[in-house]
């Protein structure tokens, strides 16, 4: 059985989580933003790493899914492919 490291992060400890538990996290904090659409973004893991794929309304919305995930206890890295498609109706 393979034990949990600790990481270090802005100087707190972080636990390695399941791959799972992340990307519920992930998408959990994401639908707590007001101006985003989780149901238009996709979340895979791998590690450490995020990669959020899909669309959003505009530039502020891509960049405020960016910062979201960085807040989300054992991200190190996020891959933003998130495209803007001015179609989409956006709140700001």
């Amino acid at each position: 059985m393979k034990k949990n490291r600790t990481l270090k992060k802005q100087g707190q400890d972080v636990l390695n989580e399941t791959p799972n538990l992340k990307k519920e996290k992930v998408e959990q904090a994401l639908r707590k933003h007001w101006s985003i659409d989780p149901d238009e973004i996709e979340v895979k893991i791998t590690n450490t790493d995020v990669e959020l794929t899909g669309y959003v309304g505009s530039l502020y919305q891509k960049q405020e899914a960016e910062r979201i995930t960085y807040q989300v206890s054992g991200v190190l890295k996020v891959i933003n492919n998130l495209k803007i498609d001015m179609e989409q109706p956006y709140l700001c």
